[in-house]
């Protein structure tokens, strides 16, 4: 709608507000990391002493994304899609098999809404360049197009990348609810008869998930309500560690698993080849070791 109405300003204003929400994300990773968009190394501008290695970084993006597959080991990373997508789908709790099922129909949906709304926006009424932009019920179709597309590449971005609920339940939610919403406005925007019979479907199974999601809050509450945890919070787990001595400073390093407690800081998950950028000065941060040290 701002395209078609050419405003620039408008335009320059959102975008310009999206990249300042995300420039405090981008500079934390260039802080700790030195690279733009940790762990992903495709973008390579700040030459700091600091930056992590390239193939570390991106073997550590290639980590996260296995163990999002349930697959655990890095060597598999290129696994293709069919063969780990059974066993990845089988882990998932009852509610996020329901919500993954829910985005395959959606896109199945999607194929169809996008289609509808496509055509609405490249009919053109006689000599009337307003038919290009003819309403689907609700929102310009152009809109809808542009909607639905956005959540479907979300959707895939995620699935096909590092599938694990956690890291996108807002993909994994939005596309779904977005292709419901699109064919409620379909239906309800006729008017007559079938509006209110859409809106009471609609109240309907907004009813049973909302009570459905109440339920299942209220059991998990129920369940914890004698531990102490509501009101402080829950201790750190202990774990054996060795100690590295790292430029003056002590590094503790877990001796089983990788797993560390809140007290045994600093730590690494494993002896590196680093060092401080200031003698004995944890907070000057660190850097890869030079060559010769």
């Amino acid at each position: 709608m701002l395209i078609r109405e050419r405003a620039w300003k408008q335009i320059g204003l959102y975008v310009g507000l999206g990249f300042l929400i995300c420039l405090p994300w981008m500079a934390r990773g260039v802080l700790i990391s030195g690279w733009l968009f940790y762990p992903f190394t495709f973008v390579d501008l700040f030459p700091v002493d600091w930056k992590i290695e390239k193939g570390y970084a991106d073997s550590d993006a290639k980590e996260i994304q296995v163990f999002a597959r349930g697959l655990y080991d890095v060597n598999l990373y290129d696994t293709p899609f069919f063969e780990w997508a059974g066993d990845w789908f089988g882990r998932l709790r009852g509610m996020e098999k329901l919500w993954v099922a829910s985005c395959v129909l959606g896109m199945a949906a999607g194929v169809v809404s996008l289609a509808a709304a496509g055509r609405a926006v490249l009919r053109k009424n006689k000599g009337n360049r307003d038919g290009l932009w003819e309403q689907v019920p609700g929102l310009p179709a152009g809109d809808w197009f542009l909607y639905g597309a956005v959540l479907a590449a979300g959707y895939l971005f995620w699935q096909f990348s590092a599938p694990l609920v956690r890291y996108g339940y807002a993909y994994v939610i939005a596309l779904p609810a977005g292709m419901a919403g699109f064919w409620f406005c379909m239906a309800a925007g006729r008017g007559g008869r079938r509006e209110g019979l859409c809106r009471r479907i609609f109240l309907l199974c907004m009813s049973v998930f909302l009570l459905y999601k109440a339920a299942d809050l209220a059991g998990a509450v129920r369940e914890t309500a004698a531990q102490p945890y509501y009101l402080r919070q829950q201790a750190y787990g202990k774990y054996e560690a060795s100690v590295w001595e790292l430029d003056g400073v002590s590094v503790y390093v877990p001796l089983d698993g990788g797993k560390i407690g809140y007290d045994a800081f600093p730590s690494s998950p494993r002896i590196q080849e680093i060092e401080l950028r200031e003698n004995g000065n944890l907070k000057a941060g660190f850097r890869p070791a030079r060559s010769g040290k």
